[in-house]
């Protein structure tokens, strides 16, 4: 695809990597500002596609570490308390809240 302005995508990266929480996570743009993991990996994979269609890396490097906490906070939620990657992902809290059984 060919974008005419990528001035719009740039700024949606841009402002949402200012929303990271103190755990790293990003919105994402998420509605109603929530923080679900699933909008949070949009985001990197957008700042990826982006990095992609315009060529722009001195904006991909100033977005480096937002991506890096980000990610470092996704990795923390599929460790065990043995230290390697759950397979299962019952470890990930999505939609921001917790279930509290049965729900």
């Amino acid at each position: 695809a060919v974008w005419a302005d990528m001035g719009p995508i740039k700024l949606c990266l841009l402002q949402s990597s200012q929303t990271c929480d103190g755990n790293g996570i990003i919105s994402g743009n998420c509605p109603n500002g929530g923080y679900p993991l699933d909008y949070a990996l949009l985001w990197v994979w957008g700042a990826m596609d982006y990095a992609s269609a315009s060529g722009d890396l001195t904006t991909v490097k100033s977005l480096y570490g937002a991506a890096q906490k980000c990610m470092n906070f996704v990795v923390g939620c599929l460790m065990t308390s043995e230290g390697v990657v759950a397979t299962d992902y019952s470890t990930v809290i999505d939609w921001g809240y917790e279930s509290t059984g049965g729900e």
